[in-house]
Order: C-alpha cells, then sequence, then structure tokens
C-alpha cells in the first residue's frame, strides 16, 4: 500500500508552524476544505489528530519514510472505527500494526513507542472521538458581525489610587474642565464684543460733510449720540469683564471648598486667592484709632479735672 505523503511532503510540514502545518497537510491529503469555517469542524478535528501524530514522529526521530506510514496507520485506524465499540478498534489496530510490521514499514521499535503514544491520545478519548465522528452537529454559522472592544491593558498596581483619592481627582477634573469650557464661551463673547466696537466718529463726521451753519441744538444732538453709543460699548465691555473674574472667583472657591484629602497634603498655589485686608493690620487700625480717642479723652478729663480743682480752691487758701 502506498503511503499518501512523500518524504519530501512530509519534511515541509514538520518545518511549519501548527496551523501552516495542517493547511499544507490538508493539501497534500487532497482536502478542499477551509478551516476557518465552522461547518468543517470534524475535518479541522482529524486534521489536528494526523499533524499531532506526524509531529510525535518525527520528535522522536523516525525516518522520514516510516513518519508516513505512522501517519497512514492512524488514519486508518480513524475511518475503520467509527461506530465501533473500543473492543474492535483494540483488535483492528493489533491487526495493523502487524501488518506494517511484517511488511517492513513501519521498525518495531518505533511501532511499540507509537503505541504507547497512541493508546494514551486516541484510545483514551475513544468515546469523545465516536461522539465527535457519529453524531452530526448544526453548524454554528455566524451570520452577523460584531466588534468587539478589549478590555484597556491594566495599569500597574503601583499607579493604582485609594478610592477616595479617586473620586477627589474625578470631582476636581470634573470642575476644571466646566471651568475651562465656561472661560473659552466668555473669552469668544468678549473677542466678538471687541470686534463689534461702534463708530462714535460716525455721527461727528456729519457735521463735517455739513455745507450749512451748524446750529447749537443740532451741535449738541450729535455729541450726545456720540457719548451714547461709546458709553453703551464700554459698559458692555466693562460688564463682560466683571462676569468673566466673577466667574473665575466663583470656580476657584468651588475647588477650594471641595475637601481635599489629607494624603495629598496642601493644594498647590495655582492661583492668588482674592484680596482681603488682614485681619491684624485692621485690628492694629482700629485699636490706634481707640487708643487716639482714649488719650484724647483723658486729656480732655484731665483738663478738665485740673480746672475744676482750680476753681474749688478757697481763697483762703490762695491767699
Amino acid at each position: 500500500m502506498a503511503t499518501s505523503m512523500t518524504q519530501t511532503e512530509a519534511q515541509r510540514v514538520a518545518s511549519l508552524p501548527k496551523q501552516q502545518g495542517c493547511l499544507m497537510l490538508a493539501q497534500y491529503l487532497h482536502w478542499d476544505i477551509d478551516l476557518n469555517d465552522d461547518a468543517n469542524m470534524r475535518e479541522s478535528i482529524l486534521l489536528d489528530y494526523l499533524h499531532d501524530t506526524l509531529m510525535f514522529a518525527v520528535d522522536h526521530g523516525f525516518p522520514w519514510l516510516q513518519v508516513c506510514s505512522i501517519v497512514d496507520l492512524a488514519r486508518e485506524i480513524q475511518q475503520q472505527t467509527i461506530g465501533q465499540p473500543l473492543s474492535f478498534a483494540i483488535q483492528l489496530y493489533r491487526q495493523k500494526s502487524l501488518e506494517y510490521a511484517h511488511e517492513g514499514r513501519i521498525s518495531d521499535k518505533n511501532l511499540k513507542i507509537f503505541t504507547s503514544h497512541f493508546f494514551a491520545t486516541f484510545m483514551r478519548h475513544y468515546k469523545l472521538y465516536q461522539f465527535v465522528f457519529t453524531k452530526p452537529r448544526l453548524p454554528m454559522v455566524t451570520q452577523h458581525e460584531l466588534c468587539v472592544e478589549t478590555p484597556p491593558d491594566v495599569f500597574s498596581l503601583k499607579d493604582s489610587k485609594p478610592n477616595h483619592i479617586w473620586e477627589y481627582n474625578q470631582k476636581l477634573a470634573s470642575i476644571e474642565t466646566e471651568e475651562q469650557a465656561r472661560m473659552e464661551v466668555l473669552q469668544t463673547e468678549k473677542e466678538n464684543l471687541l470686534q463689534q466696537e461702534p463708530g462714535s466718529e460716525k455721527p461727528l463726521s456729519l457735521l463735517n460733510n455739513s455745507e450749512v451753519p451748524i446750529e447749537r441744538e443740532n451741535l449738541s444732538q450729535v455729541i450726545k449720540e456720540a457719548v451714547n453709543l461709546q458709553g453703551n460699548y464700554t459698559e458692555r465691555l466693562l460688564q463682560a469683564q466683571v462676569e468673566e473674574v466673577q466667574e473665575d472667583l466663583d470656580y476657584y472657591f468651588e475647588k477650594t471648598a471641595l475637601p481635599r484629602p489629607a494624603a495629598l497634603g496642601p493644594p498647590p498655589r495655582t492661583k492668588s486667592p482674592p484680596r482681603v485686608p488682614p485681619k491684624n493690620k485692621t485690628a492694629s487700625i482700629k485699636s490706634g484709632v481707640a487708643d487716639g480717642k482714649k488719650k484724647s479723652l483723658g486729656s480732655e478729663l484731665s483738663k478738665g479735672s485740673a480746672k475744676s480743682s482750680r476753681s474749688k480752691t478757697p481763697k483762703s487758701v490762695k491767699s
């Protein structure tokens, strides 16, 4: 009986990784299948079984001709034992192994080595192989493609944070993000306002184009219109600046009021707080004023007491 593969083909299969080797083995066995298709699950399992048998013979140093014969023996046992009990499979293997040894296709030494491997793999899972090749299963064909996003890489434990610190950072980042978005809106409104600067010179330019003498009332009206235009624009600009400062202070106090974990230490001084007169300076000023009042009051009292003492002195004493 001729082998299903040549020695050169067996060498090529053994030199490739398993996935590519299985594809080439299927090609040499004249199998027209797609291993990535769910409808060819049986063929894929059988191909893994034959490829593992071939690699076992190669790893144990069997001659390439005997490697091909080992693959043929494993394939014949699998095909002829479908639907048969385990006792039949054992008897069939004994018969086939004697035939291969008698024909000189496999040496007695290598046949004993392969027999131990065969009974530890195929015979040990004989019922499972029978179930696969005797019980037809409905193919699980994918009808829709689904994009599955893999989870991100797990960070190192040394970069981990306690839960309360993580929550603080999240709240702080949320406030800063909202602050940045709000400030960008205010800055955009301010820039638009600067571009809409009114032409206060336009009412005054009418005076230069007038050919008739301008009356006093008309001149006062034109100047009033120009002043109103410039005043309204300045008022809106100041209002925008005040709103920007107020929003800045609101976000500053909101971040300051956020309870900061003690493990993070004092917060960085990224921005100066609003300027408030120091208490000690105010107290010293008040105390100075109070002392001044006391001194003036004391001097007045002393003067008054001196006057009263002098007025109450009897004339006899004076004389």
